[in-house]
């Protein structure tokens, strides 16, 4: 366990999300949650405008 915690520490510290290291992405996804790359794209979201954030 311990060398796997720490294996998760090394991804982690070199820049891996941790929403890919425990495959939460595509379970996330399949109850709905859309991913945006930036605010622009998120345009309005619950009655705030987003763009140029």
């Amino acid at each position: 366990r311990l060398d796997g915690e720490e294996a998760k520490r090394q991804r982690l510290a070199a820049g891996e999300v941790g929403l890919d290291i425990y495959s939460m992405r595509e379970r996330l996804a399949e109850s709905g949650l859309v991913y945006v790359d930036s605010l622009e794209e998120l345009g309005d979201f619950n009655g705030i405008d987003c763009r140029g954030k």
